[in-house]
């Protein structure tokens, strides 16, 4: 897994990263294309061909026109993000009252 921050970037800029990225990784990517991969085994991955999932914190990612898009946003860990109030402390060691993380 592979994380990609960035702002803004214009189309021609998406552009360009996701022709890099499928020259340098191509078909080894799992990319928005291939679908959900949120309940694929890694069995299943491997019997794909697969190994990389790049996800991106922007909607820049979603702005190529050019190329498909290589990059998954929004991420799929956002909804376990927390901020620092969210954590309770030992005992109750629980983040927004939940202990099954």
């Amino acid at each position: 897994m592979l994380f990609m921050d960035t702002k803004y970037l214009p189309g021609h800029a998406t552009d360009s990263v996701n022709q890099a990225i499928i020259d340098i990784v191509g078909d080894w990517l799992w990319t928005p294309a291939d679908g959900n991969p949120m309940n694929v085994t890694l069995q299943d991955f491997k019997a794909r061909g697969k190994n990389i999932i790049i996800e991106g914190n922007g909607i820049a990612w979603t702005r190529g026109t050019l190329t498909p898009q290589q990059v998954f946003f929004p991420t799929f860990w956002s909804e376990y993000q927390f901020g620092e109030t969210a954590m309770s402390e030992f005992p109750d060691c629980s983040i927004n009252g939940d202990r099954s993380w």
